[in-house]
C-alpha cells in the first residue's frame, strides 16, 4: 500500500528536481534518506518508478502514471493543513436566526447582508417576531398572532416587551428592588 507520505513526497520532489541529491537538498534530508525512501516506495509498489543511471534520472511509465495522483493527493493534504492552521473553515450552509422585529431590522439585516456578501456559501434565514417575556415565561406574538399562553399572575410581575413597540418595564410593589425575574 502506498501510504507513506514521506515516500510519496520524496518521489514527487525527485522527479521535480531531476536528481536524488537535488531532492535531498530541497527536502532538507541526506541523500541516503532520499535513496532509502525511493527504494521503499518502489518495493511496496512492486515495480520500479524511477530509472537511475550515473548520469541521468527519468521516470518509468509506471512512475509517470503515479505522479499526477501523488501531486493531487499532496495538494489536498497541503490545503487541509492550511485550513487547520488558520483555525477555521469558511462558514457555509444555513444559519437560522430568530429575533425581535426591531432588533432584527436595526442590527441583524445589515449584518446578514455583510455576511452573505463575504461568505458566498452561507444562507441566512431571519425570523422576526414580537416577543413578550414575563418572569421567564415567554409569550410569543408571531406577526400579530395570538398569545401562546397567558399566566394568571401576569399583572403581578415585571414585564419586558420588545418588538416594534418601545420596551416597557412595569412592576407591582412586591417586585420593586428585585434584580430580575
Amino acid at each position: 500500500m502506498l501510504d507513506d507520505l514521506n515516500e510519496l513526497r520524496t518521489f514527487q520532489r525527485i522527479l521535480a528536481c531531476g536528481s536524488l541529491s537535488a531532492a535531498a537538498r530541497d527536502l532538507g534530508v541526506g541523500l541516503a534518506v532520499v535513496s532509502k525512501r525511493l527504494a521503499s516506495l518502489e518495493r511496496r509498489a512492486g515495480q520500479r518508478l524511477v530509472n537511475r543511471t550515473t548520469r541521468k534520472l527519468s521516470p518509468t511509465n509506471e512512475g509517470l502514471a503515479l505522479l499526477p495522483h501523488v501531486d493531487r493527493m499532496l495538494e489536498e493534504l497541503e490545503a487541509a493543513e492550511a485550513r487547520m492552521a488558520s483555525g477555521w473553515e469558511e462558514p457555509h450552509g444555513l444559519l437560522r436566526v430568530s429575533a425581535p422585529v426591531s432588533f432584527g431590522r436595526i442590527h441583524l439585516i445589515p449584518l446578514a447582508a455583510q455576511l452573505i456578501e463575504r461568505y458566498a456559501r452561507l444562507d441566512i434565514e431571519l425570523a422576526t417576531s414580537t416577543i413578550i417575556i414575563v418572569c421567564g415565561t415567554t409569550i410569543r406574538q408571531q406577526h400579530g398572532g395570538s398569545k401562546d399562553r397567558t399566566p394568571n399572575w401576569w399583572t403581578s410581575c415585571r414585564v419586558a416587551v420588545s418588538g416594534p413597540i418601545a420596551a416597557t418595564q412595569c412592576a407591582t410593589g412586591r417586585w420593586q428592588g428585585r434584580e430580575s425575574c
